[in-house]
């Protein structure tokens, strides 16, 4: 297994308390700084104390944030006792995609030659191979 922390600090704050530290602008501003390291690395150890010391100051951390990232080797997952999969994106099919049909016949033009709409839009639920799946929207047209 491979651990990585991936540590967020504000700009001018990380090269204070840890100078000669190489980190990556996130921005153009220069306001946020990314630093990626692993426990073993001195570096590590050295966040781990100013951080200790400006928390007991009262004072703001080191770091904004902090998040640790682990990869394991194809054979660590295939002896893994307890497998556990957290997904953090999400994917919704569009309208189409679950049969809805929009309805764009309800443009028509007045005597100005502007169109304008006349219908009445919201949102339903289509039965879509025997199961009921969410869409957009369906305009209905009424003609006065």
């Amino acid at each position: 297994m491979r651990e990585i922390h991936d540590f967020r600090f504000l700009g001018k704050k990380v090269h204070a308390f840890l100078p000669g530290v190489r980190t990556e602008w996130l921005d153009r501003r220069g306001l946020a700084r990314k630093l990626e390291v692993t426990a073993d690395q001195a570096v590590f150890s050295e966040i781990a104390s100013v951080q200790k010391t400006l928390k007991a100051r009262g004072g703001a951390g080191l770091f904004t944030s902090w998040q640790v990232r682990r990869t394991y080797t194809k054979s660590e997952l295939a002896n893994a006792q307890l497998f556990q999969l957290v997904t953090t994106q999400m994917f919704e099919p569009c309208g189409e995609d679950c049969g809805t049909v929009y309805e764009t016949s309800f443009w028509s033009s007045n005597k100005s030659g502007i169109s304008e709409s006349k219908s009445r839009i919201g949102p339903v639920l289509q039965k879509v191979n025997d199961r009921y799946c969410p869409s957009g929207a369906v305009s209905t047209v009424t003609n006065e």
